[in-house]
């Protein structure tokens, strides 16, 4: 396989995996590293492939009404959406490693079963708040008044600057979730190792047993629940 081949899949991996991101993300990366390794036949051809766009390397999405428009001048990349950003090549190379660095990430699952939908939300909208090193009120008023005997009780338990000190220094990111009947997916990528630590700890305070009703499917430790 060529390196032009090799890197042309992983775009296209990269394009399903981040297919769901709406916040401008998305477009920034893939242009980088599109346009770095493959060029700009490649990137239209692989998002036209995906119905990311249509003729002209026009890009729509539904969810942001972004319109953006892509083309090649020189060794600049250009987006056109309401303002113009151009990317020089040095940026273009620095967005490229760090989209490889994040492909490179091992993807972990966890699977909660007989969950009500309306804690479903708000697991998932404290995990997106913790991803930005921020709490929610409830959570930060719920670990602060932790007892001894709560904490004691239950080993995924904590007082509130240990939390802190996890989330600081945690290895996962949040890519998506899975929420199908009274069964959630939870989709995250991490780098060197896996701990969900502070995930299984937010569960808990949710009210849902993480040892009967949770599976963590892990590249390195397989699946195996949180007991």
């Amino acid at each position: 396989m060529s390196q032009e081949e090799l890197f042309y899949r992983i775009f296209i991996l990269s394009i399903l995996f981040k297919k769901r991101d709406t916040r401008g993300s998305f477009l920034r990366e893939v242009c980088y590293f599109c346009f770095s390794f493959l060029g700009i036949s490649k990137l239209l051809e692989a998002m036209e492939t995906e119905g990311l766009i249509g003729h002209e390397g026009r890009y729509e999405n539904s969810d942001t009404f972004e319109k953006i428009f892509i083309t090649e001048k020189g060794k600049e990349f250009l987006i056109k959406n309401h303002s113009k950003a151009t990317y020089t090549e040095d940026m273009i190379i620095q967005g490229r490693e760090e989209l490889i660095n994040d492909f490179l990430c091992l993807p972990v699952v966890i699977r909660i079963s007989n969950i009500p939908q309306e804690i479903a939300s708000k697991l998932i909208e404290t995990i997106e708040t913790i991803e930005t090193e921020k709490l929610p009120k409830w959570l930060e008023e719920r670990l602060k008044s932790l007892t001894e005997e709560e904490i004691w009780g239950n080993d995924y338990l904590q007082t509130y600057d240990i939390f802190i000190h996890r989330i600081k220094n945690k290895n996962w990111r949040f890519r998506h979730f899975k929420k199908e009947e009274r069964c959630l997916e939870l989709h995250f990528s991490c780098k060197n190792s896996s701990s969900f630590f502070d995930v299984i700890t937010v569960a808990f305070l949710l009210g849902i047993d993480c040892y009967t009703q949770m599976v963590i499917d892990d590249p390195i430790f397989g699946v195996y629940s949180p007991k």
